[in-house]
């Protein structure tokens, strides 16, 4: 098949899960043979460590207008279809445009990937809560229902990220009968042993040592995790390791100076991949507070691979990963958070349990699992053949 992948930009150095997702995939279908060009709108942000096995099409959209980028996405790919077989779209921003091009009359198949949320959608907190987010996401709203959705379902085929992705944007009118569950693409055993990598942090015997790693954004609920777990900390029962860095890091620190647990709450600021499998080696527990219902969870899975049980939010990608591996507690209550980590850490048994499942449930989301079904679907659509 010769594909044409379209982002935003593509930083396979420092990026984040989004670009690692992205990369992996390309990888494999240059890989499996198929000529991959990925074509990025906005490409000042592109970094490479080394020439990939796909091709590189840099180009920069003057524009940030929505409808714009729209229109100018579907003229792009009318352009282009005679060159291939197939247009797959990363990220659900994108998926108007390619609707706008089926509507133009589009004669390839297209696939978008879906792993994030509409700022339509507006029963979900986004951290986008001023009056100028709000009213920008009531315009869409309205675009949306009275005008984007008959869009956005022309396309072939919407991957999505986990099975609660799917309810979302189903409820939301998007075609389920569209959809396909894909996870994000992870090397899992790519993930090096606990015993061959250096501590990062000194432990004390006896002590419990819970970490959360991801960016300090509001949405993600490390004002959470840190009330939750005041009473263990206080306690000398355990110590909270916070891997990241982000707008909220200075908050943070202050509720932390607050609540007289200073000391004890560890910021370490950002690590690249290879640093930070350190702290899940290190660590006894990962805490994933999320306040958003969060599309996937890479850090789940990554901790999990790891051998660490797992505490996630109900009503996410994460409780989906985390079956067997950890406990639930209800999204974005602090109190039952807090219970949670009391009973795991008073609980061995049950502690060791989740802990013996989480190699065991991480290697279900190793990409080898799912990167065959993805290709399959991508030949399908190609060949006009039934999903």
């Amino acid at each position: 098949m010769n594909i044409n992948c379209v982002a935003t930009k593509m930083d396979a150095v420092t990026g984040g899960g989004s670009n690692q997702n992205l990369d992996l995939r390309l990888r494999y279908l240059a890989r499996q043979g198929h000529e991959v060009v990925l074509t990025t709108l906005y490409s000042s942000g592109n970094k490479f460590a080394a020439k990939p096995p796909y091709s590189v099409e840099e180009l920069d959209f003057r524009t940030t207008k929505f409808l714009d980028i729209q229109y100018s996405l579907a003229e792009l790919l009318l352009k282009k279809e005679k060159e291939f077989d197939l247009f797959y779209l990363d990220g659900v921003p994108y998926i108007w445009g390619g609707g706008i091009y089926k509507k133009k009359g589009g004669r390839r198949p297209v696939a978008v990937y879906i792993n994030t949320y509409l700022p339509a959608m507006l029963g979900i907190n986004l951290g986008q809560n001023t009056f100028r987010d709000m009213v920008y996401r009531v315009k869409q709203y309205l675009w949306v229902k009275l005008v984007g959705l008959r869009a956005a379902n022309l396309v072939d085929v919407m991957f999505v990220a986990s099975p609660i992705v799917q309810r979302i944007y189903a409820d939301f009118g998007f075609m389920e009968k569209k959809m396909r569950v894909l996870p994000d693409f992870l090397e899992v055993a790519d993930i090096p042993r606990a015993d061959l990598l250096p501590p990062p942090f000194q432990k004390t015997p006896g002590v419990f040592d819970i970490l959360y790693t991801g960016r300090l954004i509001d949405i993600k609920g490390v004002d959470i995790l840190i009330a939750a777990a005041e009473k263990l900390i206080s306690e000398g029962q355990t110590v909270l390791h916070i891997v990241g860095d982000g707008p909220e890091r200075g908050r943070l620190e202050l509720l932390v100076k607050k609540n007289a647990i200073f000391g004890k709450v560890f910021f370490h600021g950002w690590k690249n991949r290879q640093e930070l499998f350190r702290y899940y080696a290190c660590a006894d527990l990962f805490v994933h507070p999320c306040t958003l219902p969060e599309p996937f969870g890479r850090t789940v899975v990554e901790a999990m691979s790891a051998g660490l049980p797992v505490l996630v939010p109900s009503g996410t990608g994460a409780e989906w990963i985390a079956a067997g591996a950890g406990l639930v507690f209800k999204r974005g209550s602090m109190k039952d958070l807090r219970e949670k980590l009391l009973f795991l850490v008073r609980n061995r048994e049950i502690y060791e349990r989740l802990k013996n499942n989480a190699k065991r449930r991480a290697a279900d989301f190793d990409y080898s699992k799912y990167a065959p079904e993805f290709e399959d679907v991508l030949s399908r659509l190609t060949k006009g053949l039934p999903l």
